[in-house]
């Protein structure tokens, strides 16, 4: 018997819009300064000592909520997994003043452990993710409404 997997969502038209991803070469351009079970930390050699970047990934077990599910899976078993990353953008005036403006950015996922994730199906759930943030009427990003905390969507 063959096994067939749905979201059971219909609204799948892709967007024209990505974010273009960087190639970072994390065992290149970064040190390892924390590998741990749990954690792994690498430093950005090629930025400054006073502006440093991390690249932080993380992965844990833990059990998932299957209170809400119709279907639950035979476990709560799970997987918490993700990287965080950790830039300084610096301003410097005219005047020589400097100032530094930190933004840490974490993607995370979190699943069961019965079945076993495809790349693809990830992926599928970060795009969603992503296209959250977007608005296709005005093709702009949400970010300068959720910075001030307008957090409800006001258009597609």
């Amino acid at each position: 018997m063959a096994t067939t997997y749905s979201w059971g969502y219909t609204n799948t038209t892709a967007s024209s819009v990505a974010p273009t991803m960087a190639k970072v070469g994390e065992y290149t351009n970064y040190g390892r300064v924390k590998d741990e079970p749990n954690l792994c930390v690498l430093s950005n050699k090629t930025s400054p000592l006073d502006q440093p970047e991390t690249i932080a990934y993380k992965g844990r077990l833990e059990k998932v909520s299957v209170t809400s599910l119709a279907n639950p899976p035979k476990t709560r078993d799970g997987v918490y997994y993700g990287v965080t990353v950790r830039d300084i953008r610096r301003e410097m005036r005219e005047d020589g003043s400097v100032i530094d403006h930190p933004i840490d950015v974490m993607i995370s996922f979190k699943h069961d452990t019965s079945l076993n994730w495809p790349d693809a199906d990830v992926l599928d759930v970060l795009g969603r993710s992503l296209g959250a943030l977007y608005d296709e009427t005005s093709s702009s990003w949400r970010f300068k409404d959720m910075q001030r905390l307008a957090l409800a969507p006001t258009q597609d």
